[in-house]
Parts: structure tokens; C-alpha cells; sequence
């Protein structure tokens, strides 16, 4: 290192004043700053960065001669040392020795002429010969003796522990100059050791790859900057195209409410000035029958005066005739009807609501808004809403069977009428719980109990709650048939097997279950199945129960057929012997109205029973059991005929 090069270390790198025992030197780029320098650049605003790996934030301190930035992390003290070896060539260099002439270091006795640049020693003429005219120092830097300037290079590199020698090395753990033998017998021994030189060239290095990093860390921002500055240009212009498209929208919006508005409107109307002529027709009709009762009353009162009068007599007798029909309309539930024909007073704020929409499905379906006409056979399930259900002649309107989770129920909710005309029909038989599958196998057989609200049944004689029993088969007894199944009435016992003249006691009927009010709407269950005496055909199975109905209206008028029977029972097969299966029960049928008038067939009946094939004389089978019936009820008036089996009709 040359003299001058070692006197450019002792001035700050930022203000090149001098130091003053306050030379800090930062341990990234190895810049030296004094003390002022070094405070103004803490009392700046420092900058905050935000790591990956923790996301927590630290402290970077800049360098103000590179700018490069130093992580602080504990104190500032701590972490920033003071570079005790510039610190010592300062205090040295401010107080040289004046006119001090230094003798010859190789031999001590002679003046001093020469001083090595490589050596930093000082040397007589004869030493200074004598040592480079060796071929590894012969291309030393020598120059003739200065004085104090030399003197001054001489004690700031001179080894403290090792007089005469000069520290040529840096020690990276204990971050100090040393000597020779500082590194090879002293304290600094198998230390991590570099020369003065090469870490003055590190240093350079990190200093250059730092600004490099910079460099591209500037340009990676500038690239973010110019995409978020996009961003946002793409942001302002989209902001003016939605709120332009949301007023068109509400505009739009507003205008279909608008028009629904004034639709609706005007269905009111019409629906006012309907009720309104409908309301004039009644009120006429019973103006008429008051007139003709106040003519009955006085024919009646003279004829009471003059009871010999013969034109008196034959007035009065056609009165008569017409006061039986008055008598009719006198009543206060056709007098409800009539006004119920008119408008649904009870549900006119849900009518109203319900302008222009129809709540039941609309395929194959004929009739205005809130009417619906079955005009062929149609499969329907669940709830059906409506103003007005009429099933057309020729017509049948059935339900989805039972699967084990749905189908089986239909519900009809009209507000004004229900209408079965003749030759329609709404036929539920054989839709509810589902009847025991048959029998293949002979000898130790699985026949299966019919299905009931408990659930599908399992391989025993005895009833599934309303299930028939299994018709279990022996290869010593042969088979049985199952058991009818149960609801309103119990499913009969099947058949006993009277094989060899003996008695075996058949498959146990379903039991009954429910209430006569159908409080709760149940569906039929299914009869056991039968079992055959050997292999082949599989026969034998039981019936499925009926399924569950609920018709309520105001009126209800039934000129056709309305009908949930139980499923029959499967016969036996001829070539297996086999035995019969039971009859599924009868479904339920529940009506709700003001008035119901059956003018045609209601029936809840339990299916027949399967017969067992004629076999040998000994009897090795046997006929299943009859379902037991369903069950019918009127919440309201009726009258016509009566149903099979009978209805339960109660008001309240």
C-alpha cells in the first residue's frame, strides 16, 4: 500500500475532513465516516422494508457515499464499530515527531536513506543493497527517506506487539491490522487472516456488486410503477362504463316494473268489475226467490180467509212447489258457496299478490292464469295450487309411486272449485308403501314383509306395523302365503298350510294405524310376499298400498271416479306350487270444503288377495291374505253417494 493511499484513510469518506479518534467504518461497503457524518445520516428519515420471510419490518441505514443500504437490528453503537486502526494513524499523524531521523532497521547502526514501499522498513544504503539485490525483492518500490512523512507511515503500521514489524495483514475475527508473526506464533494464530490489499479490493467489489443490485432493483420499481399507473388508467376508465351501465340497468328494471304495474292494474280491474256482476246475478237471483215467497204469503194468507177458493187453491199449489227450492237456498253454506263462486273473499290479499302466476306445473294443462284443466292422463306429485282444478272426461290424473323417499301424496289446493267430470278420473291405487318382492328361491326362502311407515320389513311371518308378514317356505311344510296389509282396517291373515292334514298357521296381517279424521295423511301399506314350494318362475309377489290424496276447496263436485285402492296380491306359479301374495291396504282420501257434492265413485279399498296354484292333495301352499281398507273423511258438508269404504265426515 502506498503512503498516500494510507493518508487518504485517515479523512472521512463523505465530508474529507479529517478524523479526530472518530472513525466509524460501515461494514458493507467499508466506506469510513466521522462521527458527524455518521449521526446526520441516523437523524434522516430512515427507510422501512417488509421481509418475506417473516413479514416484520426492519430499519436500513444508507450509506451517503454509495447508498448502499445497511440493515440496523440492534444498537447502533454495537453494530457500527469504530476502526480502531485509522483511529491510532490519526492520532499518530496529529502529532508527529519533528526532525526525527530514524536509524537503519537491518542493522541498526547506520543512518537511515532509503524506505520500502513493500517492506516498510528503513534502510542504510549498504543494507538497503544488500536485501534487494535478492531476485524476490529486486523489483521493490524503494525511495529515498522523507522524513516525517515516512515516520508518520512507520508508526501507524508498526505491530504494537512485535516492534519493527509492519502489519501487512488483516485479521476478519478480531477486525484488526496485524503482523507477520502476529499470525503465525502470536494471538491471531489459525485466525481468518487476509491482506491489507486484497480487502481493499473486496471492498470495491461489494461496493460495485451493491450498486449493480441497486441498479436493478430501480428498474424492477420503474417496471411496477409504469403497470400500476396502467392499472389505474384501466380502473378510471371502467368506473364511467359501470355506473352508465347501472343506470341502464334501473332504467330497464323500472321500465318492466312500470309496465307490470299498470298490467296489474288493469287485472284488478277486470277482477273488480267480474265480482261486481257476479255480486248483481246473485243479488238478483235472490230478489226473484223473496218476490216469489212474498206471493207465496199472500196466496197463503187468502187462502186462510177464503179456504173454498178453487183459483186460490191451484196458485198455491205451484207456490208450493217453488217454496222447496227457496227452502234450499235459505241455507247458510250455499249461500257462502254462491258468494265463494263469486270471489275468494278469505284469500283475496294472496290472490291479489299472485296476479298472473300459476303455482301448478302447466304441461298438458289447459286454462287461464290460476286455472288448470287435465285434458289427458297426467302424472303429477306433491302440492298443486290453483283458482279452479277440473280433470276433463276421458282423463286420468295419477301420481309418482312410492320409491322408498318420495312420490305416493298428492295434495290439490284450489280456492274456488275442485271438478271431476264423468269419465275423469284421479286414480292413486298401488302408489303408496310398496308390497314384498317375490320369491325365486324355494328351500329356505327370503319373502320379504310389505313396506309401512316403520319402513321396508324383513323375512318374518309377523306384521311390519302395517306391513304384512313374509310367507316363509320349508323344504318339509312347503310355502305360505303372506299377509294382506293393514291401515284403516287390519290386513287379513294368510291362508294356514295344510300340508299332510296338518295346520301351519299362515302370514300375520299389517295392523291397523291413523285416525278417522286423517289428522295425519298415511299412505297404504304393502302386503307380504308369498312363497313358492320349489324353484322356478318368480311369482308371488305382494300388493303395494294405496297412495295418499288431499283435495280443498270451497266446492267440490266428483262425477267421475276418485279412487286409492290397495294393489291385489300376485298369485302363485302353476310350476313351483307357489302361494300367493298378500293385498295391499287401501290409500287415504281426505276432502276439506264448504261443500262436496259425489254424484260419482270415492274408494279406499284393500287390494284382493293371491291364490295359491292347486297343488297335491297334501297342501304344501297357500293363498295370501286381503288388505285391509283405507280410509275416506269430510271436513265439511257433503252429500250423494257414499263411499267405499264409508266416509268420516266432521265440520270441525
Amino acid at each position: 500500500m502506498k503512503s498516500n493511499q494510507l493518508i487518504e484513510l485517515l479523512y472521512c469518506s463523505n465530508c474529507q475532513k479529517k478524523f479526530e479518534n472518530d472513525c466509524y467504518s460501515l461494514p458493507t461497503c467499508s466506506h469510513s465516516l466521522c462521527h458527524k457524518c455518521l449521526a446526520k445520516s441516523l437523524e434522516s428519515k430512515p427507510e422501512f422494508q417488509k421481509t418475506n420471510e417473516t413479514d416484520e419490518f426492519i430499519t436500513l441505514l444508507t450509506c451517503p457515499v454509495c447508498s448502499y443500504k445497511y440493515q440496523l437490528e440492534d444498537e447502533i453503537s454495537e453494530e457500527i464499530p469504530m476502526n480502531k486502526q485509522i483511529n491510532f494513524l490519526a492520532k499518530v499523524e496529529a502529532s508527529p515527531k519533528k526532525n526525527e531521523v530514524m536509524n537503519c532497521q537491518e542493522c541498526e547502526k547506520e543512518k537511515a536513506v532509503f524506505f520500502c514501499e513493500n517492506c516498510h522498513v528503513f534502510f542504510c544504503q549498504n543494507c538497503c543493497k544488500t536485501i534487494h539485490s535478492f531476485k524476490a525483492f529486486e523489483n521493490h518500490q524503494i525511495s529515498p527517506y522523507k522524513g516525517d512523512e515516512h515516520i508518520v507511515v512507520h508508526h501507524a503500521l508498526e505491530c504494537s506487539e512485535h516492534p519493527n514489524k509492519v502489519k501487512e495483514y488483516y485479521c476478519k475475527e478480531c477486525q484488526e491490522s496485524v503482523c507477520i508473526d502476529c499470525v503465525i506464533i502470536g494471538k491471531h494464530k489459525n485466525h481468518m487472516i487476509t491482506k491489507l490489499e486484497s480487502l481493499s479490493i473486496g471492498s470495491d467489489l461489494r461496493v460495485s456488486l451493491a450498486l449493480k443490485r441497486n441498479q436493478s432493483l430501480i428498474q424492477i420499481l420503474d417496471k411496477k410503477t409504469n403497470e400500476i399507473a396502467a392499472l389505474l388508467d384501466v380502473v378510471n376508465g371502467v368506473i364511467p362504463v359501470a355506473k352508465n351501465k347501472i343506470d341502464e340497468n334501473f332504467k330497464k328494471a323500472f321500465d318492466l316494473f312500470q309496465k307490470r304495474k299498470e298490467s296489474l292494474l288493469i287485472q284488478v280491474d277486470q277482477i273488480s268489475h267480474y265480482v261486481t256482476n257476479q255480486i248483481r246475478k246473485i243479488k238478483t237471483k235472490y230478489d226473484k226467490r223473496i218476490a216469489e215467497l212474498k206471493l207465496c204469503e199472500y196466496y197463503s194468507n187468502n187462502l186462510l180467509e177464503n179456504p173454498t177458493d178453487s183459483t186460490i187453491l191451484y196458485e198455491m199449489e205451484g207456490m208450493l212447489n217453488k217454496l222447496q227450492d227457496v227452502e234450499e237456498l235459505t241455507d247458510e253454506s250455499y249461500v257462502a258457496d254462491d258468494f265463494a263462486m263469486a270471489v275468494d273473499f278469505d284469500n283475496l290479499p294472496t290472490f291479489f299478490d299472485s296476479l298472473g302466476y300459476v303455482d301448478a306445473p302447466l304441461m298438458n294443462l289447459k286454462g287461464g292464469p290460476g286455472n288448470i284443466q287435465i285434458t289427458s292422463n297426467q302424472e303429477m306429485s306433491g302440492e298443486i295450487k290453483c283458482s279452479t282444478f277440473v280433470v276433463k272426461s276421458g282423463a286420468v290424473l295419477t301420481v309418482k309411486p312410492w320409491d322408498g323417499k318420495s312420490g305416493g301424496v298428492l295434495k290439490i289446493l284450489a280456492r274456488s272449485k275442485i271438478i271431476i267430470e264423468k269419465g275423469g278420473k284421479i286414480d292413486l291405487s298401488g302408489k303408496g308403501y310398496r308390497g314384498g318382492p317375490a320369491v325365486f328361491q324355494a328351500t329356505n326362502g327370503k319373502a320379504k314383509q310389505g313396506e309401512s311407515y316403520e319402513g321396508q320389513g324383513s323375512d318374518l311371518q309377523e306384521a311390519n306395523k302395517g306391513g304384512g308378514g313374509a310367507g316363509l317356505g320349508t323344504g318339509q311344510f312347503g310355502g305360505y302365503g303372506g299377509g294382506g296389509g293393514g291401515y284403516g282396517t287390519p290386513g287379513d291373515d294368510a291362508e294356514p298350510n295344510r300340508y299332510s292334514g296338518q295346520f301351519h298357521p299362515g302370514a300375520k296381517g299389517g295392523e291397523s294405524y291413523g285416525d278417522e279424521r286423517i289428522t295425519e295423511l298415511y299412505m297404504g301399506s304393502g302386503g307380504g310376499s308369498g312363497h313358492p314350494y320349489s324353484n322356478g318362475q318368480t311369482k308371488g309377489k305382494g300388493g303395494n298400498g294405496g297412495g295418499a290424496l288431499l283435495l280443498q276447496s270451497r266446492r267440490i263436485v266428483n262425477d267421475g271416479e276418485i279412487i286409492s285402492n290397495g294393489e291385489d296380491g300376485e298369485d302363485g306359479v302353476p310350476s313351483t306350487y307357489g302361494s300367493g301374495g298378500g293385498g295391499g291396504s287401501g290409500g287415504s282420501i281426505l276432502f276439506i270444503c264448504n261443500l262436496l257434492i259425489n254424484n260419482g265413485t270415492v274408494s279406499a279399498l284393500g287390494g284382493k288377495k293371491g291364490i295359491a296354484h292347486p297343488s297335491y292333495s297334501q297342501g304344501i301352499n297357500s293363498s295370501g291374505g286381503k288388505g285391509g281398507d283405507g280410509r275416506i273423511a269430510v271436513k265439511g258438508r257433503a252429500k250423494g253417494n257414499t263411499t267405499s269404504p264409508t266416509w268420516f265426515i266432521y265440520k270441525k
